[in-house]
């Protein structure tokens, strides 16, 4: 059990989301000026952006060996991959969850929410692009979100949900059906190829 949790990068996962849950407690809530292609021009909040740093922690873990070694040996790949996804997201909204009630402001729910819509994205484009190149194209989405999601009046699109305040519940509820949409996307394709 040991020899799995260090093959699966669960330390890295662990240090990325103290990391990040710290950045969002600490700078969380100070906004960064983005130029916007369409639109207006909007604020991003750090904490909207810190929550990368977990997500491709934990997507780091997914399948670091061989995943036909895994086959060979009669493992289920997708229900190990389902399951540390689960209990890494439930262990970011608990921590976050946590620091809210002890006082820390809403930036860190908007950490949570972000990554959970992040590790859905990039599990989502897993099959399509390979697990390195989905994570990086997760990557991308709040800086397209930043660019294209802003309407007249710094409101941003309903569909840029990594901009919405932390009481948003279209963002939450989109977020949270990435995650599913991604684990059902792993689920329905066990036989991964390496990459």
């Amino acid at each position: 059990m040991t020899w799995w949790i260090k093959a699966w990068g669960a330390p890295g996962a662990a240090i990325a989301t103290v990391t990040a849950l710290f950045l969002a407690i600490t700078i969380g809530s100070r906004e960064i000026p983005v130029p916007a292609l369409t639109g207006q021009a909007g604020q991003f909040v750090v904490a909207e952006l810190v929550a990368l740093l977990p997500a491709v922690m934990i997507l780091q873990g997914v399948h670091r060996g061989d995943p036909r070694t895994e086959h060979t040996a009669v493992r289920s790949g997708a229900v190990r991959v389902v399951a540390w996804v689960a209990v890494w997201v439930t262990m970011v909204w608990g921590a976050s969850a946590a620091a809210h009630l002890l006082g820390a402001d809403s930036a860190v729910i908007e950490m949570a929410r972000n990554t959970t819509g992040y590790v859905g994205v990039a599990l989502l484009l897993r099959p399509v692009a390979g697990l390195k190149a989905a994570v990086a194209f997760s990557a991308a989405v709040p800086l397209v979100c930043a660019a294209a999601g802003w309407r007249t009046g710094g409101i941003a699109q309903p569909w840029a949900w990594p901009l919405h305040p932390a009481n948003s519940v279209l963002a939450l509820i989109q977020a949270f059906l990435l995650l599913a949409m991604g684990l059902i996307a792993v689920m329905l394709r066990p036989r991964e190829t390496p990459g």
